[in-house]
């Protein structure tokens, strides 16, 4: 699970000043933000994970999901080398959104297989804070020294871990771990925690998708409104969502 905005800021902008309607909340920005992915064409979170594409016909360039980084990438059974065998383009950006046979073409019915780091951007902002469990263990909630420097709804980056804050108390985090396919691990007392940050335009299409379904349950034009008073959800974004999410858009290549 990921979200683009965090339930703080979503009841600062509805003024809601309680926890009782956190769930519902979460469940609102879990929607808004894949829909924010499925009409774009690619994610902005960080996904550790292994790209497999059959290659249709014999080409030279093949068109990939948005790549950070590359562990390993593997064309027919066989590892490859890095400016050897491959180049990653653009040459001058960290995202990576082809792969340039160097040594030769891309062979049909190939099977390409890339490991690595998959993602618009990788944006991390220092919370201040530390783990105060000595050590933290590969499972379980972590504690911090002032929970008022996170929020619910946020990942968390704690060395190569991720981590999804479902809920806080007191100091300690309520948190699902190793999430974003990265694994869970045990980390030291006083390690750094970092928290994910995402471009201020998707933040901004996720606020104003999630207050619209929230407030349209009373709204007269009550288009989230169905059968029985049950919410329900259309397929495409508010369009002013879209004015803001147009400008990511990727109509090849999504994962």
């Amino acid at each position: 699970m990921n979200l683009y905005l965090d339930v703080v800021k979503l009841k600062a902008q509805l003024n809601i000043p309680d926890v009782a309607q956190d769930p519902q909340l979460l469940r609102l920005l879990e929607r808004a933000s894949r829909f924010a992915d499925i009409y774009c064409g690619r994610h902005f979170f960080v996904k550790q994970a292994t790209w497999t594409y059959r290659i249709p016909r014999t080409v030279e360039r093949v068109a990939i999901p948005d790549l950070l980084s590359a562990s390993s990438v593997n064309l027919a059974g066989l590892e490859k080398t890095v400016d050897v065998d491959y180049e990653l383009e653009p040459l001058d950006t960290t995202r990576k959104l082809r792969i340039y046979a160097l040594a030769a073409n891309f062979t049909a019915r190939d099977l390409l297989a890339i490991t690595g780091s998959w993602g618009y951007s990788e944006v991390l902002e220092d919370s201040g804070d530390t783990v105060q469990d000595d050590p933290l263990a590969s499972s379980g909630d972590v504690a911090v020294t002032s929970s008022r420097n996170f929020a619910v709804g946020q990942t968390i980056k704690i060395e190569d871990e991720q981590c999804f804050i479902h809920g806080i108390f007191e100091n300690t985090l309520n948190v699902k771990r190793g999430v974003n396919g990265t694994t869970a691990a045990s980390h030291a007392n006083d390690t750094t925690i970092n928290i994910y940050t995402y471009p201020a335009l998707i933040v901004q299409a996720c606020l104003i998708q999630t207050t619209r379904w929230y407030r349209g349950r009373d709204a007269a034009w009550g288009d989230e409104v169905g059968i029985e008073g049950k919410m329900k959800f259309g397929i495409e974004p508010h369009p002013s969502v879209r004015v803001l999410l147009n400008p990511f858009r990727r109509l090849v290549g999504g994962f």
